[in-house]
C-alpha cells in the first residue's frame, strides 16, 4: 500500500484546523501523526488535554516519539504477547469513548482493521474516508464508497471534514485567531 505522507499532513492539518477548539481528538499513536497533533495543538495555542487525547499501546514503548511525554493525557494501554493482541486491545480501549465521526487517512492494514471495527461499534457516527491520501484509505473507499470522499483525487479536506462534524471552514480560521488574539 502506498500512501502520500504530504497529503496525509495535508489531511491531517485540516482535521487539527477544523475539529480543534470545538471537538475532542481521540486518536491511536502513531510515531508519524502524535507529533503533528501537537504542533497544531502548539499553533493554535490550546490546551492539549482539553483538545486531543491520545492512546498508547505499550508494546511500541521503544518507538514513543517524544510527544508523548508533553501531552500529559495519553492513555497507555498494557503490551500483550502479540503486536495484533497489543493493537486490538489499545483499539477496543479507545473505540469506548462516544465518537461524531472517525476519520481515517493514509496508512497500512491496521487503518483498515480500525475503521471496520470503528463502523461495528459506532454505527451512528459518521464515517470520513479520504482516498487521495493513498495506502489504506484508498481500500477503505471501494469497501465503504458511501463513506469516502467524492473521488480520489479530492484534495479539499477543509471543507469535506467540516460537512460531518457540523462546523463551517471559516469558523475554524475564527477559532485559530481567537486562540491567538487570547495568547
Amino acid at each position: 500500500m502506498t500512501a502520500d505522507p504530504l497529503l496525509i499532513h495535508s489531511a491531517v492539518r485540516s482535521l487539527c484546523t477544523i475539529a480543534f477548539g470545538t471537538r475532542r481528538v481521540i486518536w491511536g499513536g502513531h510515531p508519524a501523526i502524535t507529533p503533528m497533533m501537537w504542533a497544531a495543538c502548539e499553533n493554535l495555542g490550546l490546551n492539549y488535554a482539553d483538545t486531543v487525547h491520545l492512546y498508547q499501546s505499550c508494546y511500541f514503548e521503544d518507538d514513543f516519539p517524544e510527544e508523548n511525554a508533553r501531552f500529559g493525557n495519553v492513555t497507555y494501554v498494557p503490551a500483550l504477547p502479540s503486536r495484533e493482541e497489543s493493537l486490538r486491545s489499545m483499539r477496543d480501549q479507545m473505540l469506548d469513548n462516544e465518537f461524531e465521526a472517525g476519520v481515517f487517512v493514509g496508512g497500512k492494514e491496521g487503518v483498515i482493521q480500525e475503521c471496520d471495527l470503528f463502523i461495528e461499534r459506532h454505527p451512528q457516527a459518521h464515517v470520513i474516508i479520504l482516498p487521495s491520501t493513498g495506502g489504506a484509505s484508498r481500500i477503505l473507499a471501494g469497501r465503504y464508497p458511501d463513506k469516502s470522499a467524492p473521488v480520489e483525487d479530492f484534495f479539499d479536506y477543509i471543507s469535506y471534514i467540516a460537512r460531518f462534524i457540523e462546523v463551517s471552514a471559516p469558523d475554524a480560521g475564527d477559532r485559530r485567531r481567537d486562540s491567538n488574539e487570547s495568547n
